[in-house]
């Protein structure tokens, strides 16, 4: 018998962790990749961050300083997170919201 969590119990575990400890849990790659064939462009390092319990990933382009690029694939890692814990990657679509105004709607 399978005793696996489901992907957003992990989730929501994940985002009750700060910084340190959500990056503990993650398996964090750097990459480099070439955009085109013919080499016009230089390769650009990325940053891939992959929450192992949910196997959810994020890519990043490096910033100037590597604690920068790992805060902000956090961030991004906590998104996806979030709106896994939601259920908008099961098919589901994420609310939307105006530019410019708050989720309480027009009063």
């Amino acid at each position: 018998m399978d005793k696996r969590l489901p992907l957003r119990t992990l989730a929501r575990l994940a985002l009750a962790l700060d910084d340190p400890q959500l990056a503990a849990d993650c398996h964090i790659d750097l990459l480099v990749v070439a955009d085109a064939p013919n080499n016009a462009n230089p390769p650009r390092p990325l940053l891939r961050v992959t929450h192992r319990p949910t196997n959810l990933a994020v890519e990043v382009e490096m910033r100037r300083s590597q604690p920068q690029t790992l805060l902000v694939a956090l961030a991004r890692l906590r998104n996806l997170l979030y709106d896994t814990t939601k259920g908008y990657l099961d098919g589901g679509a994420p609310p939307l919201r105006k530019v410019g105004t708050s989720d309480a709607g027009d009063r």
